[in-house]
């Protein structure tokens, strides 16, 4: 058997082709791998920031629960303070009623405040 020969044209072409493989596709394939690796760290740092946005967010919304928990109690407090309004508002519109409840409250008295020593000046 002979083995067949290959031309020695085949080899300087193979060779070339390893060579530009080497020094051109290579490094491009590493360029390119460089950069996906660096957008990667990019979107892992933002992911990290809106993370902690978030977190943020969520610590400034948990009181909506609250306000509006506020804001039922709210609305009672308004129906029961316009019942209260009513009512004096009849109170006050009858003459009799008007000079009784000034009666029933009599004069107000002022506190006398104590000195910081103990006694007053009158006691003195």
């Amino acid at each position: 058997m002979t083995s067949p020969t290959i031309p020695h044209a085949v080899y300087i072409i193979w060779w070339i082709g390893l060579i530009v493989t080497l020094v051109v596709l290579v490094p491009l394939a590493v360029y390119l791998l460089h950069r996906t690796w660096r957008s990667a760290r990019s979107i892992q740092r933002y992911a990290a920031e809106t993370l902690q946005a978030a977190g943020g967010i969520a610590r400034n919304t948990v009181n909506i629960a609250a306000l509006d928990a506020t804001i039922g109690v709210a609305s009672d407090m308004l129906a029961v303070a316009g019942s209260v309004d009513a009512s004096l508002a009849e109170r006050i519109a009858d003459p009799v009623c008007a000079v009784a409840v000034l009666v029933e409250e009599g004069p107000r008295r002022r506190r006398v405040r104590e000195p910081k020593g103990g006694r007053r000046k009158r006691d003195q």
